[in-house]
């Protein structure tokens, strides 16, 4: 989350958002738009224009949020995944893989 590009969307391993909104303040982090992991849909990211999406590491996508990723991917948008232990990002692919 800390090293979250500015304006990023951060998908949330759940929907109990309120914690990773209340650490995102924390962590002065205001500029993150939190949304639970449901909202990871082609649906939700067609036509729309992102500074980044950072996938929290507990997450597990489905097979509709692994078409928004790769949707994502195709459009050029940086796509990544935070890390427990240093908080830093790394490619989507090497956490799901």
């Amino acid at each position: 989350m800390v090293d979250a590009p500015q304006g990023a969307v951060f998908v949330w391993c759940n929907s109990r958002t309120h914690y990773p909104r209340e650490l995102a303040i924390r962590l002065r982090r205001d500029d993150l738009q939190v949304v639970p992991l449901a909202w990871l849909h082609e649906r939700n990211v067609r036509g729309c224009t992102f500074a980044g999406v950072v996938l929290d590491h507990a997450a597990h996508c489905s097979i509709e949020a692994r078409m928004a990723l790769d949707y994502l991917r195709y459009r050029g948008f940086l796509v990544e995944s935070n890390t427990t232990m240093t908080g830093a990002a790394r490619p989507v692919d090497e956490a799901l893989g």
